[in-house]
C-alpha cells in the first residue's frame, strides 16, 4: 500500500493541503493546536486500505474482462461452430454418386446400348457403314438396309427375315444361324461370305454375287437366284426346293445337292 498512500501524499502537497503525522497521531498538549487543527488532515489508514483493496479488485475484474473482451478476430472465439469448408467429400449424409456422375464419361454408363441396340432401333439404316460390325443376334426384321456395308461383319444368330438389302455388301460376312427368309437381296455382294446353317427360304437373290462360296448347310427353298453369279460355289449339302436357279446335282431326288 506505500506507494497508493504515497501517491495520495503527493497529490495533497500539489494542492496545497499540510498533513501533519504528529496530530494524525493524536499527539497531545500541542500549543499550535487551534492553527494546526485548521490546516490539518487526518487520515484514517484502515479505510483508506479498504478503498483502495475494492479499487485493486475491481481494477481486477476490469483486466480479466478486458482480457476475455472479443478482439474482432473470428479465431479468437470459443465454442466455434464447425463450418463447411467447400469440399463434397467433407459433407455427410451425402448420397453414393455412381462413377458417371462425377466422370462424365459413357464407357462408365451401365447398361450401355451396344451397338446392335443402335441398329436395332435405326428407322432407315440405307447405306450404314457396318464394317466388321458384331451384330450377332441382332433382330433386323423388316430392316432397310439398302446399299449397307456389312462386309466382315458377325451377323450370326441375326435376323434379316424380310428386310431390304439390295446392293448391300456382305462379302466375308460370318452368317451362321443367320435368318434372310423373305429377304431382298437383289445384286447383294456375298462373296466370300460365311454360311452354314442359313436360312435363305423364298429369299429374292436375283443378281447376287455368291460366286467361290460353300452353300453347304444353306437352305434355299423357294429362293430365286435368277441371273446371280454363282462361279466356282459349292452345292453340296445345299437345300433347293422349288429353287429357281440353283443348279445343282440331285441325283436322288431328296432336293439336297450332291
Amino acid at each position: 500500500m506505500t506507494w497508493f498512500r504515497g501517491t495520495i501524499w503527493a497529490c495533497m502537497l500539489i494542492t496545497g493541503s499540510v498533513w501533519n503525522t504528529t496530530k494524525a497521531q493524536g499527539t497531545p498538549n500541542d500549543s499550535n493546536d487551534s492553527d494546526i487543527s485548521r490546516n490539518t488532515i487526518i487520515l484514517d489508514y484502515e479505510k483508506l486500505d479498504s478503498i483502495i483493496r475494492d479499487l485493486q479488485a475491481k481494477v481486477a475484474i476490469l483486466e480479466e474482462a478486458q482480457a476475455k473482451a472479443f478482439n474482432g478476430d473470428y479465431n479468437n472465439l470459443s465454442n466455434q461452430p464447425n463450418l463447411f469448408d467447400g469440399d463434397y467429400r467433407s459433407l455427410t449424409g451425402v448420397p453414393t454418386l455412381a462413377t458417371v456422375a462425377t466422370s462424365g464419361s459413357y464407357t462408365d454408363l451401365s447398361n450401355q446400348l451396344t451397338q446392335k441396340d443402335i441398329v436395332e432401333a435405326a428407322y432407315s439404316l440405307n447405306k450404314a457403314r457396318l464394317w466388321d460390325a458384331n451384330l450377332s443376334n441382332a433382330n433386323l426384321s423388316n430392316a432397310y438396309l439398302r446399299n449397307a456395308a456389312l462386309a466382315d461383319a458377325n451377323l450370326s444368330n441375326a435376323n434379316f427375315s424380310n428386310a431390304d438389302l439390295r446392293w448391300a455388301n456382305l462379302s466375308k460376312a460370318a452368317l451362321y444361324n443367320t435368318n434372310f427368309s423373305g429377304a431382298i437381296l437383289v445384286q447383294a455382294d456375298l462373296t466370300g461370305a460365311r454360311f452354314g446353317p442359313t436360312d435363305f427360304s423364298n429369299a429374292n437373290l436375283r443378281w447376287a454375287n455368291l460366286s467361290n462360296t460353300s452353300l453347304s448347310a444353306v437352305w434355299l427353298e423357294g429362293a430365286d437366284l435368277t441371273n446371280a453369279n454363282l462361279t466356282g460355289v459349292k452345292w453340296r449339302g445345299a437345300y433347293v426346293k422349288n429353287c429357281s436357279g440353283c443348279y445343282c446335282v440331285d441325283a436322288n431326288n431328296d432336293n439336297y445337292c450332291d
